[in-house]
Formats: structure tokens, sequence, C-alpha cells
């Protein structure tokens, strides 16, 4: 995830050695050295509107009781603030651009759904899909939310505000088939307008041929000795 300044690169990853994963935020023309953990036990969702803050979710759900939730965690090391709780077992969540809001998988209701929500404690999730969907993403505009229903790609027009008017679904196109119908590398990329897009395109399978090297080891310095020879 970039910051909103395109200067700092936010990602979870487990190789710390801390035995969970850890959000990570690493200067874009830094070195590897200059890599630092965010928070231990989170894992990057986007950013808010300060490049210094960025938007995290926890990466395990310890008890019966306890929900995924978004957090504010600074840069700094300083204690993330819980933001709120999302209903459900939420997945696949992204941040808004301007840190506000929040797309994410649901199957709360029985099958995947996309849902939205606000930020800000006493809001509630909307459902945005009707038949289906996961991978949801914003466009960075924040006029449209993408999501995928059964590999296809399907955009919604959003109006935001104090609330969150949700358009009717429309389905623009069905990207190249993929191992993964569903999941992050299948999703379109967009342009900022949302009139482009750029997505994976699986190389075609062709055969190739097979090549049998006869006589290689006399060609070696210290050649093999003869099978049985002492």
């Amino acid at each position: 995830h970039w910051s909103p300044d395109a200067v700092t690169i936010g990602y979870g990853t487990n190789r710390s050695g801390l035995g969970t994963m850890s959000a990570f935020a690493a200067k874009a023309r830094a070195s590897a050295d200059d890599e630092k953990v965010i928070a231990t036990g989170f894992v990057p969702v986007g950013w808010t509107r300060d490049p210094a803050v960025a938007l995290c979710q926890n990466a395990t759900v310890r008890g019966p009781g306890e929900r995924i939730a978004i957090f504010r965690c600074p840069l700094d090391g300083g204690t993330p603030q819980r933001l709120v709780d999302l209903g459900g077992p939420a997945t696949e969540i992204r941040a808004s651009s301007d840190g506000e809001w929040v797309v994410y998988t649901s199957t709360e209701s029985g099958r995947p759904q996309v849902y939205a929500r606000r930020l800000r404690e006493g809001t509630r999730s909307l459902q945005v899909s009707r038949q289906r969907g996961a991978s949801p993403r914003w466009r960075r505009d924040m006029k449209e939310i993408y999501y995928l229903e059964g590999g296809r790609s399907v955009a919604v027009a959003v109006e935001v505000g104090d609330e969150l008017v949700i358009g009717t679904p429309q389905r623009l196109f069905e990207p190249p088939p993929l191992r993964e119908p569903e999941g992050p590398s299948a999703l379109p990329f967009d342009t900022l307008d949302g009139q482009r897009f750029f997505f994976n395109e699986p190389r075609e399978a062709r055969d190739l041929p097979i090549t049998v090297r006869l006589g290689w080891s006399r060609q070696l310095r210290h050649p093999f000795p003869p099978v049985g020879a002492r």
C-alpha cells in the first residue's frame, strides 16, 4: 500500500522472526536496512491522510468474542488506536484513498459479499454487492467500488458523504482466466479516472522440447571413472 505522498510502502510479513504477521513500512527509494516494524500482530490495509499514520487490521482473532478491527498505526511505533470493529469474518480489506472508509469481503450472510464501512464509531456496514462478491477495491477518486463476481469484474457507482449512496452493480468484462478466479491478483487495476484497466494475462502454455545430451562426462576436466573401476 502506497502512502498518500507516494514515498512509503506499507506491507505485512511474518519473516521478522516475531512469530506472527507484522506491519512494516519502507521508503520506496531506501535500502532494505531502512524498513521498520509499524506494529506487531497487524497487517496494513491502507493509509490515513497523514503519511505518518497507516491503517491496519489485527492479523489474528484469538477468542470467540474478538473481531477483525481497523486501527490507526503511527509509523513512529506508537500504540495502535482502534477505530471500528468489522462484523463477521472480514477479509480482503482495502481502505479508500482518503482513509475514511474501507471495503471488505464477508461471509456473514452465508455467501461472500462486499461491504463498505466508514471508519468512525457508531457507523454500520453497508452491503455493496447483490448476488455475491469478492476482492473489492476503491476507485482512486472514490467514485466507484470494483469487485469480482464469479470471476467477472463489476463496478458500483458510489457517492461519498456522511452516508454512502450505493448505485446498481454494473458488469464490466471478464478478465482472462487465472488459476485463482477470485483473489487480489485477479482484479484489474484501474487508471485514476476508471476508464482503463490493467490486468494479469496468463501466458499461453506450450510444449517445450526435451533435449538429451550424450557423452557430456567426456567434456569434464576430470571425467567420472568407468563403472566398476577403482
